[in-house]
């Protein structure tokens, strides 16, 4: 499960950063997006890990 969530963020992050790209959006905008997804993800994986621990 985890290696489909890791693969998931990856092609996501990948996708936003090609659109922004195209967009002209500035760096400074997509370093921000980066940042917020990042921590989205990082927030996700934590709530699935307390899940999957107290499910045992």
């Amino acid at each position: 499960m985890q290696k489909l969530f890791a693969f998931l963020t990856l092609a996501l992050l990948l996708s936003v950063t090609f659109f922004a790209q195209h967009t002209g959006m500035s760096a400074e905008n997509l370093y921000a997006l980066l940042i917020a997804m990042a921590a989205y993800v990082t927030f996700a994986m934590v709530k699935s890990n307390r899940q999957e621990s107290s499910d045992e």
